[in-house]
């Protein structure tokens, strides 16, 4: 209930057109690590595997904070929320020229042709479950979709029913430094074992 009335708020003040783009220098990799750590109770409830994976130690850049809390949160909650138990999700953080790359990716109930083509359309929202019941009105993504816009970014998205969806978040910004050592990190589900990708070593988040 309070994600979902946080969401209300910051739906509400963006509409008055009153919230700022604040961009500050910080270490996009913890950050994101962090936000996607919180849910790992979440994860384990349910029975799925989250994960964060990057090839990159340190990704420092000048960008709204304060976006990229909300964008991380929405996708993750969401994720979450529309996977079923022994399923997976993974956040990515990537670079692509000068832009800032997150990718949410899961196995979950996935979403048909009409879905996605009302997905970020307030007026089309109606009610949904998640695999425990977890009620949404569809504002998450929404607000999702206008932060990303805010910061000149823009949203790929791809789902099948029943196969998953994969969110690509790509926001351009000030990269100010970046250290690469072909290493995973990742927050595996309770009991889960870490899964080593070729050309890269596998380390467990504290």
């Amino acid at each position: 209930i309070e994600f979902m009335l946080n969401n209300l708020l910051h739906w509400s003040v963006n509409q008055q057109n009153i919230l700022n783009t604040n961009k500050e220098i910080f270490d996009l990799i913890p950050f994101a690590s962090k936000l996607t750590k919180a849910y790992n109770q979440t994860a384990i409830i349910k029975q799925i595997d989250l994960r964060f994976e990057t090839e990159l130690q340190t990704f420092v850049i000048e960008s709204d904070i304060n976006s990229w809390g909300i964008v991380i949160r929405n996708l993750v909650n969401n994720a979450l929320k529309f996977t079923k138990p022994g399923g997976q999700v993974v956040v990515g953080i990537s670079i692509q020229e000068n832009s800032a790359v997150l990718d949410v990716t899961d196995n979950g109930v996935g979403m048909d042709a009409e879905q996605l083509g009302s997905l970020f359309k307030l007026t089309e929202q109606k009610p949904s479950w998640g695999t425990r019941n977890e009620k949404g009105q569809g504002l998450g993504l929404i607000l999702t979709n206008e932060f990303v816009s805010r910061n000149n970014g823009y949203i790929n998205v791809t789902s099948e029913p029943d196969k998953g969806t994969h969110f690509k978040i790509i926001i351009p910004v000030a990269i100010h430094h970046v250290q690469t050592v072909s290493e995973s990190y990742t927050i595996p589900a309770e009991h889960s074992v870490p899964q080593t990708k070729a050309g890269t070593q596998s380390t467990l988040l504290p």
